[in-house]
């Protein structure tokens, strides 16, 4: 099974001839990684974030929040039934700073209150955007050490 095939598409049901018919697209996360026995989640954003102790601005808004939730919600079943831990779920944003920082997260309480599902809140990272284009145009893998 591919890991853009775990994210079931959504079902339409035609009432009167009950007649399903399914969606050729679904939710699909930017980054999946497996590394040993951890599952982590990425979604790119391109927002300038301002996320400090006076304010927060050009953030991402609930409907990417929700969708994170639904990506990390999504694979747990994958995770369990491969013995693995979801240890992350983060969006990456550019930053041009020469170092990744950990800006901080974002949570919602609506996902809070399902205790035995434990959802990891959703980090917010900032990636220097020199090093991950410069990766990207020469066609070089950078590993999580050398991002974060």
């Amino acid at each position: 099974m591919l890991l853009s095939d775990v994210i079931t598409k959504p079902k339409w049901l035609h009432k009167e001839s009950n007649v399903t018919h399914t969606a050729s697209k679904t939710l699909i996360p930017d980054i999946i990684s497996i590394n040993n026995d951890t599952l982590s989640i990425y979604d790119a954003k391109y927002y300038k974030i301002i996320l400090n102790e006076d304010e927060l601005k050009n953030n991402p808004g609930v409907g990417d929040v929700t969708k994170q939730y639904l990506y990390e919600l999504a694979y747990k079943e994958f995770a369990l039934e491969n013995n693995l831990n979801i240890n992350r779920n983060a969006f990456l944003m550019p930053t041009e700073e020469d170092k990744a920082i950990r800006l901080g997260t974002v949570s919602m309480e609506l996902f809070k209150i399902y205790n035995q599902l434990n959802f990891n809140d959703i980090e917010v990272i900032l990636l220097p955007h020199e090093k991950i284009y410069d990766s990207y145009l020469e066609n070089v893998k950078l590993d999580n050490n050398e991002i974060f």
